[in-house]
């Protein structure tokens, strides 16, 4: 598969303590990446290259249930969503300066931004709703860049209608699919 490193990079975290977030690996006839988040998973016989062998988690068990309900997701439909958006956007906690003051008693002190840990960015916590399903755009860009780097123009969506929190399945082809956590919301029921 072309691009398939750069497409595994878009469901890893690199910066994890856990191992098994930051490189693909394989198990039986799939490769996964995921980051705890999303996770996509590859036929074997689609890809260049080989990957390190794992059962620290079973990650076909993740995509037994598909849902009871699928709808087709465009990638045109999806680039509206993207089209200006941003990964990381200002930090407002400490207004791109870094730092927070605090104080107690009589004495002050300025220590890095909880928040955004010293960066003065924190990830956009932008949402868009798919059938009953909100996803914040920083977890369903990894849908989006790997149905463009595929040239995909479309992807199935199976879920399972009514139940908001359940992940979703996206379907490339027979060899790629992911699944992805929805954004858990305050009041999980339909609108």
């Amino acid at each position: 598969m072309e691009n398939e490193r750069q497409i595994f990079r878009y469901f890893t975290n690199e910066d994890s303590k856990r191992e098994v977030f930051q490189e693909p690996f394989t198990q039986g006839d799939f490769t996964f990446a995921t980051d705890g988040r999303r996770i996509i998973r590859v036929s074997n016989s689609c890809l260049n290259n080989k990957y390190a062998q794992t059962d620290k988690i079973n990650a076909n068990a993740v995509f037994v249930h598909s849902g009871d309900s699928e709808r087709n997701v465009t990638f045109s439909e999806l680039h509206e969503h993207f089209k200006n958006f941003t990964y990381f956007v200002k930090c407002d906690e400490c207004d791109e300066y870094g730092l927070v003051s605090w104080w107690y008693k009589d004495f002050e002190k300025e220590d890095e931004c909880p928040v955004c840990n010293g960066s003065t960015r924190v990830e956009n916590k932008s949402s868009v709703k798919l059938a009953d399903k909100t996803f914040r755009l920083s977890v369903l860009c990894s849908i989006y860049r790997a149905m463009d780097l595929l040239e995909i123009q479309s992807v199935r969506m199976e879920y399972d209608k009514g139940c908001p929190a359940r992940a979703v399945r996206f379907v490339f082809s027979d060899d790629v699919d992911a699944m992805v956590l929805p954004q858990q919301t305050k009041n999980n029921d339909d609108d």
